[in-house]
């Protein structure tokens, strides 16, 4: 764990609410990633730095303007854990968005595709193919049924 927060200290901005790949150069994906890194090494729901980076997350809601499963599957996990009103609106963009653009199966030459969400337009989309983009799609709506909450509820 040592390691995993020295890492974490190299990669993330000074004050440490936003973090990027190599180095602090922050990116909303990195900082999603690192943010819910930081929950799972012992950072609580009033850690400061924690509290910064669900702001910057929540001027990044689920939107179908911006296509980045990546982003969401680790915004996702991290807005969970912290809770209340912030997790109620997040999951209900969140949720709705997945759900209206899943493939329905009205292509009759790609029915086979029924269920499946189309990567074409998301970030990492090439990378993912619709399969890979399918899962993500699937664990992020599936985070409540995976996971405990992190922090007890009756501490937020």
């Amino acid at each position: 764990m040592t390691g995993v927060n020295a890492f974490l200290d190299k990669v993330g901005t000074q004050d440490g609410s936003g973090y990027g790949y190599t180095g602090p150069q922050a990116t909303p994906r990195m900082s999603a990633a690192g943010l819910f890194s930081r929950e799972q090494t012992g950072w609580g729901p009033k850690q400061p730095a924690l509290v910064k980076g669900l702001e910057t997350m929540r001027k990044l809601p689920p939107a179908a303007a911006f296509k980045d499963m990546y982003y969401y599957y680790y915004a996702t996990q991290t807005v969970r854990n912290l809770g209340g009103d912030a997790w109620k609106a997040w999951n209900e963009k969140m949720r709705n968005q997945l759900i209206s653009t899943q493939d329905q199966g009205q292509n009759g030459d790609k029915r086979d595709q029924k269920g499946s969400w189309d990567p074409t337009g998301d970030a990492f989309g090439a990378q993912f193919g619709r399969l890979g983009m399918t899962s993500f799609c699937i664990l992020t709506l599936e985070v409540y049924y995976r996971h405990v909450p992190l922090y007890p509820r009756d501490k937020q």
